[in-house]
């Protein structure tokens, strides 16, 4: 068995990755969320997301995250990081997300959510 390894200090990537292996974060909870920058005509959500990572795998650099918010199978927003994410380790990893709801998207769920 022959390991290479490569060191490239100035070449910067781009990468997109799909991580089936944890299952596409179904296990993610939100652990709190503060609706208190909403207005009369937006819904905005800062959130603490717990994302367990089940794999034997760290991910490391994560960057930045964008996440679908759903209750009872409808999507009623979206999230992303607030800021780079160094990784994800093994186990649950709390991250902070922000974003909009649009409950009109699915107004019942949106509202059993809130309340």
């Amino acid at each position: 068995l022959l390991k290479l390894s490569f060191c490239f200090a100035s070449v910067q990537m781009n990468r997109t990755l799909t991580l089936a292996g944890m299952g596409g974060f179904s296990g993610a909870s939100i652990r709190s969320m503060d609706l208190s920058d909403s207005t009369r005509d937006t819904v905005v959500a800062h959130s603490q997301v717990v994302i367990s990572n089940p794999s034997v795998v760290r991910v490391k650099p994560l960057g930045s995250l964008a996440l679908n918010v759903s209750y009872q199978g409808s999507v009623i927003g979206n999230f992303a990081s607030d800021g780079w994410i160094p990784g994800l380790e093994r186990g649950e990893n709390v991250l902070a997300v922000s974003g909009n709801l649009v409950p009109e998207s699915d107004a019942p769920s949106a509202s059993r959510l809130i309340s």
